[in-house]
């Protein structure tokens, strides 16, 4: 006898049903971005080049899981750069996961995915069927712009210590 797919309502509870990750060829290009500062603007952050990924959900109860491994060096101290996710759903507006919040004096203090991360994961709920566009964002808490270098060191030079590296971002849709 043969086996018959079950349909889409069928799938269990946290069952992968798809998985998108980026491809070599963006995953090692590298490249240096100016980090701006978050000086009382929640939306002044840089995107950065190629560390993004795009996925269509099938069905609105579907979460996504992102993993996300950055590799870059800045011009500054770590702690100093705030990594964030922008989550674009087509034909809506972009929002950041977790959702922006500046510092001030006193008060609460940048949110943040990490400041600098290595390696992250995300589950969030999009509540679509639209295609969506998951890219990492940078901001720095430094008084001025910074800059920071991406799937390498700051400093280029082909030497033993100068690294390269790959940034990969993937999104699994996973049932709810």
């Amino acid at each position: 006898t043969g086996l018959a797919a079950l349909p889409d309502s069928a799938m269990a509870s946290g069952s992968i049903i798809q998985v998108v990750s980026t491809s070599d060829a963006n995953s090692i290009l590298q490249g240096q971005v100016t980090v701006p500062t978050t000086n009382g603007s929640l939306t002044n952050v840089v995107e950065l080049p190629n560390i993004s990924i795009s996925i269509t959900p099938s069905a609105t109860t579907s979460k996504i899981l992102l993993s996300v491994n950055l590799f870059g060096e800045g011009n500054t101290h770590d702690e100093s750069f705030i990594v964030n996710i922008k989550r674009a759903i087509s034909g809506g507006s972009d929002t950041y996961l977790p959702a922006l919040q500046d510092a001030v004096v006193g008060g609460d203090r940048p949110s943040c995915l990490g400041c600098f991360v290595n390696y992250s994961n995300l589950l969030d709920s999009p509540s679509t069927t639209s295609a969506i566009t998951y890219s990492v964002v940078m901001r720095t808490t430094s008084g001025s712009n910074k800059t920071w270098d991406y799937n390498r060191t700051t400093n280029t030079e082909n030497a033993y210590n100068r690294e390269r590296g790959k940034s990969i971002i993937t999104a699994m849709e996973v049932a709810a």
